[in-house]
């Protein structure tokens, strides 16, 4: 169960699209007039310098229409069967 307070809590917005450079390493939402409009991954490379790929919405739909079959039988393979859900700490329910 998502826990609101806590995620709503966990919502940065910047004042200045530069401020994102400090935010800590991990995805975000891009969104642009109240509609959104794609993701984003800040991540820090070995030699401790920061890199932003951004996604469009879009774009992901078609990657994930082109490549479904692909990603459900991945998925799949290397689903956790669910007896073993008591082994990690996040699946439980």
């Amino acid at each position: 169960m998502v826990d609101e307070d806590r995620l709503r809590n966990n919502v940065q917005i910047p004042e200045y699209l530069e401020e994102i450079w400090t935010f800590p390493d991990g995805a975000f939402s891009l969104v642009s007039g109240g509609c959104k409009i794609g993701v984003a991954i800040k991540a820090t490379d070995k030699f401790g310098r920061a890199r932003l790929y951004w996604f469009k919405l879009r774009d992901v739909s078609r990657f994930v229409r082109t490549f479904q079959d692909h990603l459900v039988r991945t998925a799949v393979k290397y689903a956790i069967p669910r007896e073993r859900y008591a082994d990690y700490g996040v699946l439980k329910p």
